[in-house]
């Protein structure tokens, strides 16, 4: 397997890190595989239009910029499963069991850690580039949005951690999980991200438009589609398509 190596920037301030890292690929279009990690970051952005609320000097806050070019467009789901796993490794060298909450948000029993926001360029049928955003609670103790059960690793482990050390490890991690990407391990991939599903094959409630059914997780299609078995049968859903129930 070829070596490859992520560098960081660190800055401040700024409003997004994904909005950044756009406006530095537009400057210098030749950009690829930078960390941007903020600081103080104002208005993170979440998956479909939601808000990442994150206290300045507490957390992790960064974005990936990446030129995905092996990827065909109709496969960049296998890039949001490689990102997920590599933080459910990071989560691992703490001793820390973690799932993925389809999509792509990780959680600590019901409770989230992290969230993942990837926004994707593409030229024809192939990745031409890629913003990966990640947020992750480390030092945070008091959340204050209306989030629904967010969890930190100090509120876990009881523990102050170093962010840039943090952010060190969890790159090494990424770098790993984006090789396996880049040298066809898809298989590999796919199904660590099948087994490390939150709520994989349990049964639990879900809501389907106006109904509450009872269904469990089966994994995820090639086109990153969610897989539900239900009483009637097996069910293909898109995001936003279904929720998790607590009732």
């Amino acid at each position: 397997m070829q070596n490859i190596a992520f560098s960081t920037q660190w800055i401040q301030h700024t409003n997004s890190t994904n909005v950044y890292a756009w406006e530095l690929v537009k400057k210098e279009p030749s950009t690829n595989k930078l960390v941007i990690a903020c600081h103080c970051q104002t208005a993170g952005k979440g998956q479909g239009g939601n808000s990442w609320e994150s206290e300045a000097y507490k957390n992790l806050s960064f974005s990936v910029i990446l030129k995905p070019h092996f990827l065909p467009a109709d496969k960049q789901f296998l890039l949001s499963q490689a990102v997920s796993l590599a933080i459910i490794d990071f989560l691992t060298t703490h001793q820390i069991t973690a799932k993925i909450k389809w999509p792509n948000d990780i959680y600590i029993g019901d409770k989230k850690l992290a969230g993942i926001l990837i926004e994707n360029s593409l030229r024809g049928a192939t990745m031409q580039q890629s913003i990966v955003g990640i947020g992750m609670n480390i030092n945070q103790i008091n959340f204050m949005s209306n989030t629904p059960n967010p969890v930190s690793l100090r509120q876990i482990t009881n523990k102050e951690y170093d962010l840039k050390t943090e952010l060190n490890t969890l790159i090494a991690c990424l770098e790993t999980r984006y090789l396996q990407l880049m040298n066809d391990y898809t298989d590999k991939i796919q199904q660590a991200y099948t087994s490390n599903m939150y709520r994989y094959q349990i049964p639990a409630n879900y809501q389907v438009k106006d109904e509450v059914k009872q269904g469990s997780i089966q994994g995820v299609n090639s086109y990153g589609q969610l897989l539900v078995q239900f009483a009637d049968g097996l069910q293909i859903f898109n995001f936003k398509e279904i929720r998790y129930s607590t009732c």
